[in-house]
């Protein structure tokens, strides 16, 4: 779920609210807090400038920032969920304002900006769930359904049609209330002696780390439930009586051994290749050209896989941090090495994130590692743009199996919460989970053969994941490691696809292969397509 504690706007922005009725114009910054008293004072200032008046009429809009609303029904089957007191998180950017409520279960599947009549119609844009988690105050938590709410306004009613698991429509009228600055404060920081906290980094899909920023270019990365590190500039001593858990990264951090392969390309689109001198892949193991010329050039250097690095070279030529990917919690005796070598070690969770956009994110954690933030935030922000497209996508009503296949007959799918299932939402398609998701942090499971051809047989497209197993050569290599293919409708049609190496080693990946599912899905390969190909 999207954590609901972000940093929502400089002093200066908020403001701006209190000053709109007087005609004073004033600048504007990011949407990041940098103190709670005054941001709380101060947005709430613009919410009763900006929201309805005593008359009812709705004024000016909320300056760009994130506030809490209160999300108001007129049924008592359909609310925000009991954790979170009626509220959900209102985001306003470009004037337009959306609201992310967490709903109580997983029955309501679809909701639409209007009435149930026009929700029934061919090529409504239906609202699609997010997978969020709630926490109750008794410690427990559950998964449920949440939603982005386009809001016309506030203080005013407005139609919102929903479908529930029985695909029968229902209309309500709902309201958005009692906005507020959202409720942040230092306390929510980590606490660094010495160290005065000055914001938090804004994240729009990344729900894996946080980044908090302290005075004198200090910065802290939570990567949540698996370790903090402490970005210390160059010339600065570590903080005294820092707690023991925090991994020490010393700028400049400028010879890299790289082993998560799919970060390369990031590194690649913040302008930073140049600080990764090693990597863990050779030349011919690269599908994009920038790290396999740099290899070729001596630029950079084959230190060894994740599993089996060369000590000697890295300590020899001064490696300064290891970036491993999740493969590296099953060799954690190569984890233990690097620290009695004092060489860092940073383990990348991206493949965990729940969003599409969550994994392109991480493009800004490694743009602030490397110093070159600005650029990994256009890079982010022209990705968004590129997905945001595809938003309004028409529902092609056909169901999309994602698989791979092991060479003891098992089967490897996509968890439903796993960013791919959100992808072939977003084209207009209908993921096929097989079983109940297993519980834990892996986006990937094993299932039986039984369990799989049972879930897949009449999927309308079968995408092969030609990532885990070598690349199908054709349709007859499929039949030929099982002939029970041959009943399934997606091969019949001759619908199958597969998936090759370089999705993966693309930045742009996400925003790509979104736009291919969409166009396999509806009908218009034609214009072409970057990841999947085709299987004759």
């Amino acid at each position: 779920m999207k954590r609901r504690g972000r940093w929502i706007s400089q002093l200066a922005l908020l403001f701006t609210a209190v000053l709109l009725t007087t005609g004073c114009a004033a600048g504007s910054g990011k949407a990041e807090q940098s103190g709670a008293q005054e941001t709380t004072s101060a947005a709430e200032s613009g919410a009763s400038e900006s929201g309805a008046s005593e008359s009812g009429k709705v004024q000016a809009a909320l300056p760009d920032g994130i506030y809490t609303a209160r999300f108001e029904t007129d049924s008592s089957m359909f609310h925000v969920n009991e954790a979170l007191n009626d509220r959900g998180t209102l985001t306003v950017k470009d004037g337009k304002m959306t609201l992310h409520v967490s709903l109580q279960s997983k029955r309501i599947l679809n909701l639409f900006p209007g009435t149930a009549e026009d929700a029934r119609k061919e090529g409504a844009a239906l609202l699609q769930p997010t997978t969020d988690t709630v926490k109750y105050e008794d410690g427990t938590s559950a998964e449920v359904y949440g939603f982005d709410i386009p809001v016309p306004a506030l203080d005013t009613e407005f139609p919102l049609a929903l479908v529930g698991t029985k695909g029968a429509w229902y209309d309500h009228m709902v309201k958005v209330t009692d906005v507020k600055a959202e409720e942040a404060s230092q306390a929510a920081a980590p606490e660094i002696p010495g160290l005065r906290f000055v914001k938090r980094m804004e994240l729009r899909y990344a729900e894996t780390f946080d980044i908090y920023f302290y005075e004198r270019d200090f910065a802290v990365i939570d990567v949540q439930g698996a370790a903090r590190y402490l970005l210390v500039p160059e010339g600065e001593q570590v903080p005294a009586e820092l707690p023991a858990d925090y991994v020490i990264l010393k700028k400049p951090l400028d010879n890299i051994y790289l082993a998560a392969t799919a970060a390369m390309s990031l590194f690649e689109a913040n302008g930073a290749l140049d600080r990764v001198r090693f990597t863990g892949t050779r030349a011919e193991g690269w599908h994009i050209d920038a790290p396999k010329r740099a290899l070729e050039s001596g630029a950079m250097r084959f230190a060894g896989k994740y599993s089996a690095p060369d000590y000697e070279l890295l300590t020899s030529e001064g490696c300064d941090l290891a970036i491993e990917s999740l493969m590296i919690l099953h060799a954690p005796e190569v984890k233990e090495m690097f620290e009695r070598l004092g060489i860092p070690v940073f383990v990348d969770y991206s493949s965990n994130e729940g969003h599409p956009l969550g994994r392109t994110e991480w493009v800004r954690l490694y743009g602030v590692l490397t110093d070159r933030s600005e650029a990994a935030d256009a890079f982010f922000k022209a990705q968004c743009d590129e997905l945001d497209g595809l938003k309004n996508v028409a529902d092609s009503g056909k169901k999309v199996a994602f698989f791979a296949m092991n060479r003891d007959g098992s089967f490897v799918v996509r968890r439903r919460t796993d960013y791919v299932p959100k992808m072939i939402a977003l084209a207009g398609g209908t993921y096929l989970g097989v079983g109940p998701d297993e519980p834990g942090r892996s986006s990937v499971q094993r299932v039986s053969r039984e369990a799989f051809f049972e879930a897949a047989r009449d999927a309308d497209v079968l995408v092969y994941n030609a990532t885990v197993e070598a690349p199908l050569a054709g349709l007859s290599e499929l039949l030929e490691k099982d002939e029970l293919f041959s009943d399934f409708k997606a091969v019949r049609e001759k619908q199958v696809y597969q998936l090759g190496s370089d999705m993966y080693q693309s930045a742009d990946a996400v925003a790509g292969l979104t736009r291919d599912f969409s166009r396999v899905l509806h009908g218009e390969e034609e214009l072409g397509l970057s990841y999947l190909r085709r299987i004759e």
